[in-house]
Parts: structure tokens; sequence; C-alpha cells
């Protein structure tokens, strides 16, 4: 069965998808700057709205239970923005707050489940922690291009031309900042660590170079960088599992590789091993 979200426009594509709380609608961002909300009970479009001003990589709900109107969209132009599902029809509608701190396309969006605090990856080669009741009203006017830094480069192709300088923009909205990993060649993933297990004391992002990189969440401080594969191929996705001590990564090397903490839970302080690969 074929969801028809097409905006009839050439090449077009959806780069992420999101289902709603109660299953009735999924949220979609595509190449062609919309955003689109699609009924999944009468298979139409519902919202067709141009939301960013270049493709939208990113989206993900604030939370399922106690905020399921509020949704968030990360793009290639730089910015977060926030949105209230409530507030949007047809074409019409605004974001509530946008998000400012990235200097580059963000490439994956994902919540704490707290219904504030978010977690993004972006191209300037950062992943950062944000609380969106501290965010720039919807209607501000934005200079996404404020700083002329990384906008130029194809991530794809080149390597990122400013090397270990990380720029900042004046008005960052963001809690914390982690550096240390790349984010190269495709939309690499990155999420809080379970809270079943770790009390979410970890954030944790796949890297172009081959490896799974772990940080403190509230510190930003690197603990542990794991070696996916021999070659600086990327690590796409990498996934924690909720209630036992197993961390899934896959990468452009066509393995999925299982790691173990060798004798306990935390990252920091044991050593992580090889499982399995499939």
């Amino acid at each position: 069965e074929y969801l028809h979200v097409c905006v009839c426009r050439a090449m077009f594509g959806v780069w992420s998808i999101k289902w709603n709380h109660d299953g009735t609608e999924v949220i979609a961002g595509s190449n062609s700057h919309h955003l689109i909300v699609h009924d999944m009970v009468r298979d139409t479009n519902v919202v067709n709205l141009e939301a960013h001003g270049s493709d939208i990589n990113a989206v993900c709900f604030a939370e399922e239970d106690f905020r399921p109107n509020v949704f968030l969209t990360g793009s290639d132009d730089h910015t977060i923005r926030i949105w209230d599902r409530r507030m949007l029809d047809g074409s019409r509608g605004s974001p509530v707050g946008v998000l400012l701190g990235h200097v580059d396309g963000i490439t994956h969006l994902s919540s704490k489940g707290d219904g504030f605090h978010i977690l993004s990856n972006s191209k300037d080669q950062s992943a950062k922690l944000w609380d969106i009741r501290h965010c720039h009203a919807g209607n501000d006017d934005i200079s996404h291009d404020e700083l002329g830094t990384a906008s130029q480069w194809d991530y794809r192709w080149s390597e990122y031309p400013h090397g270990n300088t990380r720029y900042r923009r004046k008005d960052d909205d963001s809690v914390v900042t982690y550096t240390g990993h790349t984010v190269r060649r495709t939309l690499i993933r990155c999420y809080f660590s379970p809270a079943a297990t770790t009390g979410q004391r970890f954030v944790y992002t796949g890297s172009g170079d081959g490896t799974v990189v772990i940080y403190d969440t509230l510190t930003g401080q690197k603990v542990k960088e794991l070696k996916h594969c021999s070659e600086p191929v990327p690590v796409r996705d990498v996934s924690w599992h909720p209630t036992l001590p197993l961390l899934t990564s896959v990468g452009f090397d066509e393995v999925a590789r299982v790691w173990v903490p060798a004798g306990g839970m935390s990252p920091s302080s044991r050593k992580w091993i090889e499982g399995r690969d499939f």
C-alpha cells in the first residue's frame, strides 16, 4: 500500500517520516522544503506547507503522551522549527518557535521523551542538546547564513572545509554542544541513551569516520568511542537496547555490529566488546 504524499515536483523525495501518537496521521519532511501531514484514515494530505528554506531532513515529536501536538523539523537551512499541529491547516501555518545554533544542515532529530529536550545532529560536525522552552519566536527574521561558514560544501563527497574549527552563532539557543564525531556522506543519526538502564546519562551518534561516539549528556565530554570498522566509512545509525546492555551499529561496510559492555552497564567505566556481526 502506498501513501500519496507527493507534492508534484520532479525528483520529489521524503527524507524523514513519523507517526503521530494515535496512528491517525504521519508527518513527513521533503526535499521540496515542504512539511506534509498525511491523514491515514482519509488517505490525503491535510497539511502541505513550505516550512523551510531548504530540504527537511528530520522530523520528530517532542513527546507522544503529554505533548502529542508538538513536533519539530530540521533542515538544510540550519534551523530547527517547532510546530503545533493544531495551528496547521492546508498550506497555512507558522512555527511556534525556532531553535538557532547550528551553522549547517540538520541531519537528525530525536526526543528525550520529556516534552522539552531534543537532540540534533548536523553537518557542522556537532550534535546539540536543546530545551524547546528556550527558543526564538516563530516569526523572527532569521538569517540562516549569518556566519557564511559551511554552506557551500557538499558533505556527500567533500571533507569538512574548516578542519577542527567549530563556529558558534551569537544567538545560539542550545544547552550543550557535542563535538568529536564527523557527519559526512549520509544523514547520520543521534539519540539519548535508554532511561531504564542509564537514566539517559549519555547521548550517542554514528560518525563518518567509522566509529560510534558516546558523550556525557550534561558535560558534553566524550566518554567512549567504538570502532565499528577499520575503514573510515560512515556509521549511519546506532541503536541502544531499551532494557539490555546491548548496542547495535550499522555502516557503509554492509555489516550490522552488536556491542556488549564487558562487566557492566556504564559505557564510561567498562570496556565495550564486539558481540557478533550479522
